[in-house]
């Protein structure tokens, strides 16, 4: 039977599950193999055999954390019903709870994007795996219902999605109290979707 800590065994998911926490509760720039190795009670070298440097651990982290984020969105539009607006809202508050739970992990998957950009990294997901792509897949269905006007569903996607990461951003820094969170949520969707709705529908 393997050691569940060797590199044969589990280490890595240990590692990263070692690395998010810190970066949970410290940010990523306190994040380093030789601290992750020194938490999991591994030798300093043992992380290299998954992470040969500390760039490559913070791609890990940054995709495991683009991969909840992916599930908790999915989950979102699934459970919302039916209707559009209710979609819409749904998934736009739970793209905002997520920041709110993870902004040190948010800060790092976005930075890590910006460093990798134009790069083939396998550990990062494919820019379709981006959280925007479920604002734009709902803008489409806004589209195929006839409530969203035509045009580039991407671009009105990602339109969409900056209105709301950066309501995101206001709250988490504090800017916006998070007493106001549903107003906010209610009223960037509102007016982020007017001037591009058919015929104007309170969400």
């Amino acid at each position: 039977m393997s050691d569940p800590l060797s590199p044969r065994g589990n280490l890595r998911e240990v590692l990263l599950e070692h690395a998010e926490q810190i970066v949970a509760k410290e940010g990523f720039e306190k994040l380093s193999l030789r601290e992750v190795a020194r938490i999991a009670g591994v030798s300093h070298g043992a992380p290299r055999f998954h992470f040969p440097t500390r760039e490559d651990l913070l791609d890990a982290v940054s995709a495991r954390g683009f991969d909840r984020l992916d599930e908790t969105l999915r989950l979102a539009v699934a459970t919302a019903g039916e209707n559009f607006w209710d979609k819409t809202m749904s998934v736009s508050r739970s793209y905002i709870d997520f920041v709110l739970q993870e902004p040190h992990l948010i800060e790092l998957m976005y930075s890590r994007l910006r460093a990798n950009d134009n790069q083939e990294i396998e550990s990062l997901p494919a820019s379709k795996s981006h959280a925007y792509i479920h604002f734009e897949r709902l803008l489409a269905e806004g589209q195929e219902l006839g409530l969203i006007i035509d045009g580039p569903s991407e671009i009105i996607g990602l339109s969409y999605f900056s209105a709301i990461h950066g309501a995101a951003t206001l709250i988490a820094s504090g800017a916006v109290s998070v007493k106001q969170l549903d107003a906010v949520i209610s009223n960037v969707t509102s007016y982020a979707l007017r001037g591009i709705e058919v015929n104007r529908r309170a969400p």
